[in-house]
């Protein structure tokens, strides 16, 4: 890896990983449908391989910039939101926010493969990209399916 500046986003999108791990995991404790319980699991799973794959390319695993350390509370604030909005829902509400919440790590991604030096790097994240994106399609579909059968 080059430089601290890719050492910084990849510190931060570590960060996001663990987040969203740590969020999946929330998830599939509260939810009620099996099926779902176990795709968040899995995904849960899924970022934390990608946290580990990404922290095999820093030496700290604690990134020193501003910039990340902004990422990070942004994305930890959006979780503590949803979390609160969830505390009282139902598993369509979750499917929904947490396909809103893998868009924004799909933007986080996408953003970093454009920002960092390291052309091997930016070739890594764009495959983490693309199970993030795998991930993002199946809430997407499983949203409408939910909801398709709410209105029959």
């Amino acid at each position: 890896m080059s430089g601290a500046q890719d050492s910084d986003l990849v510190n931060e999108l570590i960060a996001v990983c663990h987040d969203g791990e740590g969020f999946y995991r929330h998830a599939a404790k509260a939810v009620e449908n099996s099926e779902l319980r176990s795709l968040f699991w899995e995904m849960a799973d899924s970022r934390r391989q990608i946290a580990e794959a990404l922290s095999d390319k820093v030496v700290g695993r604690l990134g020193e910039g501003r910039d990340s350390a902004a990422l990070s509370l942004r994305m930890r604030r959006l979780y503590a939101e949803v979390e609160a909005r969830l505390a009282r829902d139902s598993d369509v509400t979750y499917v929904s926010e947490l396909e809103r919440s893998e868009a924004n790590t799909l933007d986080n991604f996408r953003q970093s493969i454009g920002s960092v030096q390291s052309t091997r790097l930016a070739q890594e994240l764009a495959r983490h990209l693309a199970s993030i994106q795998v991930m993002h399609d199946r809430m997407h579909l499983i949203r409408e399916e939910i909801e398709g059968r709410q209105r029959r």
